[in-house]
């Protein structure tokens, strides 16, 4: 990842992604039978977007 130029926050993110595996198996069933899209999805654009104007 930071060697493509991404930031260290990406790979931070996925590590804090990986930890509850099992929580998020569950969560993913509730959000796809609720027809929900898990909100795990979206905050990258958001941390990079972010990360663009502050560390520019």
């Amino acid at each position: 990842m930071e060697l493509d130029g991404d930031f260290p926050s990406s790979r931070l993110a996925l590590q804090e992604e990986l930890l509850p595996m099992l929580f998020m198996a569950a969560w993913d069933a509730y959000c796809e039978k609720k027809k929900l899209i898990p909100c795990r999805y979206n905050f990258m654009s958001t941390i990079k977007e972010h990360e663009k104007m502050e560390l520019a």
